[in-house]
């Protein structure tokens, strides 16, 4: 059902974006034929790419609205503990046989003797490639390094050296160590948040209930303008309205609270 309802949204998103595309292509083409075949291209290319952007968000999709708040929390929580490394130390206990525990990070031992450098960069900003670097001097006789980070810039992917290097943003360290090892930090007093931020307009602004409204409107102006002769306004106020629900779809966790109940 679910996959049903994906499929539905993107057939949706497809349909709108051929549709904008047509409106103002065939404004200025005089070849009706070459108008629709350009929509088409112009569509499935943006199709592709906003698959791709939805896909790059899956770690935070594929976590409850509850969830993403508890991996917020959890991590500011190791962030301003002084002791956080002693809390991965215990996690890995249950696990790894050897682990040396140094001031910042911890060195894990396997059976077979591969060893794993895990670092937590327990700070607020986005993890750099400088920062990458400077952790990857830190032991020439690892196999593998995991940095555990609230987020990291793209550049950061692009980072290549001969040992195996893992990035894990704070949705992905709730996912794939404190679910995993079913151990999870206590959570300390998270500061209040102002009611107001560009991720809550934003929110508010592209809110999923929101779609309905946005297409049928958009559509309604689109249709009009076929009958107005300086239409130039209705077109432009469609198109913003049309691209408003294909963030609405592009973004279908940004619920309302009633529905995240």
């Amino acid at each position: 059902m679910k996959k049903l309802s994906i499929l539905i949204q993107e057939i949706i998103k497809l349909i709108i974006f051929f549709i904008v595309s047509l409106v103002w292509l065939n404004s200025y083409l005089y070849d009706k034929a070459f108008a629709i075949s350009l929509a088409i291209a112009i569509s499935l290319t943006l199709e592709v790419i906003t698959l791709f952007i939805s896909r790059e968000k899956l770690a935070k999709k594929n976590l409850k609205a509850a969830q993403l708040k508890d991996a917020e929390n959890m991590f500011f929580s190791l962030a301003t503990d002084k002791n956080a490394t002693d809390f991965f130390f215990n996690l890995f206990s249950t696990r790894y046989k050897t682990i040396n525990q140094l001031k910042d990070y911890l060195i894990l031992e396997e059976q077979d003797g591969k060893k794993t450098l895990f670092y937590p960069f327990l700070k607020i900003s986005t993890l750099e490639i400088d920062d990458i670097f400077s952790i990857s001097k830190l032991s020439d006789e690892v196999d593998k390094i995991i940095i555990a980070c609230n987020d990291f810039s793209v550049t950061c992917k692009q980072y290549k050296l001969k040992k195996e290097i893992i990035i894990l943003n704070k949705y992905d360290t709730y996912n794939k160590i404190f679910t995993e090892y079913e151990y999870y930090p206590q959570v300390a007093n998270v500061p209040k948040q102002n009611n107001f931020s560009c991720k809550n307009l934003f929110n508010t602004i592209f809110n999923k209930s929101k779609t309905k409204g946005y297409l049928f409107a958009g559509l309604i102006l689109l249709i009009s303008s076929s009958y107005i002769p300086y239409n130039i306004y209705y077109k432009l106020t469609a198109t913003i309205l049309l691209l408003f629900a294909s963030i609405c779809l592009l973004f279908p966790q940004n619920k309302s609270k009633k529905e995240l109940v």
